[in-house]
C-alpha cells in the first residue's frame, strides 16, 4: 500500500471504502476497496475532500485480494455454477439446480470449519492454511470440492531508520530520526489472521502499532523483542513495527540487517 496524490490516482487500486456525506440526505460509500480509479473520478474524490489516497502498490510475487479471489474463483467453479463479481477479495459461486424447478433443498457442508465455512453457498476463508472440501447436496446427488488455501506470504519487512507518527486516528507516516536511535517497518497489511515471531531478545525493544482502515488505532509501550503477537485480520488492517536497541545505542547498517534476520511474519 502506498499513498499518493488523488490528481495521479487513475488506474490505481483503491485499499479502503471511500464515504461521501451529503447533509441532512446522504452517508454511504462512493468508491467500494478494490475500486479501480478512473479519471472521471478524480473530480468526485476531490468534492469529499480526498486530496491524497492510498492504493494498492504492485510487487512482484504479491497478488491483491482481488486478483487472488479471481484465481480461486477459476479453480472452483464447475459445472452450473457462476460467480458474483469480485468485491473485498471475494467472489460467490452460484449453483443453478438443473431442472430450474427442482424443489428439494440444497445442503452446503464443510468438513474444516477452522479453514472455511459455508452459508447457503458462499464460502468465507478464515485464512489459515490447509485443505478443506466444500460439499453440496440435493436430494440423491453430491458433488464435493476441495480447496487448497495457501499460507499468505508477507513481503520483507522494509527496516529503515527512523520513527512512525503517533497520533490516534492518522494514516501511517514513517519519520527521521536524527539520532539514529530507533527503526521502523512500513505499514504491513494484514488480510488474514497474522502471527510475527520477535527473536531478538532482551538487547531489543518494540513498540507495536495497529491500524483500523488504515488509522492508527493502538500503539503499546516498550516491549522486550521476545514471545509471538497474533494480529486478528477481522480487527485490524495493518500494522507498524518501530524498534530501539536496549543501550539506547545508535543502529548502523549492519546491526539492521542482523536483527532484520530475527524476526518473523507469517500467517496464523
Amino acid at each position: 500500500m502506498k499513498e499518493i496524490r488523488t490528481e495521479d490516482a487513475a488506474g490505481q487500486i483503491l485499499c479502503h471504502d471511500i464515504t461521501q456525506i451529503i447533509k441532512d440526505e446522504k452517508k454511504g460509500v462512493l468508491f467500494s476497496k478494490g475500486h479501480i480509479v478512473k479519471e472521471e473520478d478524480i473530480p468526485l474524490l476531490l468534492s469529499v475532500g480526498k486530496e491524497h489516497l492510498f492504493v494498492w502498490e504492485k510487487k512482484e510475487g504479491i497478488l491483491h485480494e482481488n486478483e487472488g479471489a479471481d484465481i480461486l474463483y477459476k479453480i472452483c467453479a464447475g459445472d452450473s455454477m457462476h460467480g458474483t463479481d469480485v468485491k473485498e477479495g471475494k467472489i460467490e459461486l452460484i449453483a443453478v439446480v438443473e431442472p430450474q424447478d427442482c424443489t428439494q433443498k440444497v445442503r452446503w457442508i464443510s468438513n474444516n470449519e477452522e479453514l472455511a465455512s459455508v452459508t447457503e453457498g458462499t464460502v468465507t476463508l478464515t485464512g489459515r492454511k490447509g485443505n478443506v472440501d466444500i460439499t453440496v447436496v440435493c436430494g440423491n446427488y453430491k458433488t464435493v470440492c476441495t480447496i487448497t488455501v495457501m499460507q499468505y506470504e508477507y513481503p520483507d519487512p522494509n527496516w529503515e531508520i527512523g520513527q512512525i507518527l503517533e497520533t490516534a486516528g492518522s494514516t501511517f507516516q514513517k519519520l527521521g530520526d536524527s539520532q539514529s536511535m530507533r527503526i521502523a517497518t512500513d505499514y504491513i497489511e494484514t488480510p488474514v489472521d497474522t502471527i510475527i515471531t520477535l527473536l531478538g531478545g532482551s538487547e531489543y525493544r518494540y513498540q507495536l502499532y495497529k491500524y483500523i482502515d488504515g488509522k492508527m488505532v493502538e500503539m503499546t509501550q516498550w516491549i522486550t523483542c521476545s514471545g509471538t503477537i497474533e494480529i486478528l485480520s477481522e480487527t485490524y488492517s495493518g500494522f507498524a513495527l518501530k524498534v530501539r536497541k536496549g543501550n539506547y545505542g545508535k543502529w548502523t547498517e549492519e546491526d539492521i540487517a542482523a536483527f532484520a534476520k530475527t524476526v518473523q511474519i507469517e500467517s496464523a
